[in-house]
């Protein structure tokens, strides 16, 4: 798994950074989505 010589991580490592980079992403941007919303149905 991997290759030490060029130093590439295995499989399990790179799935697992991107996974978490992934669900950060879709954390921000929900977030943000949903905040627009709540702005958009506030009453004056």
């Amino acid at each position: 798994m991997g290759n030490p010589v060029h130093k590439i991580l295995h499989g399990g490592v790179t799935a697992a950074v991107l996974d978490t980079l992934g669900n950060l992403a879709v954390l921000i941007f929900g977030v943000d989505d949903l905040q627009t919303k709540v702005e958009s149905t506030q009453y004056y």
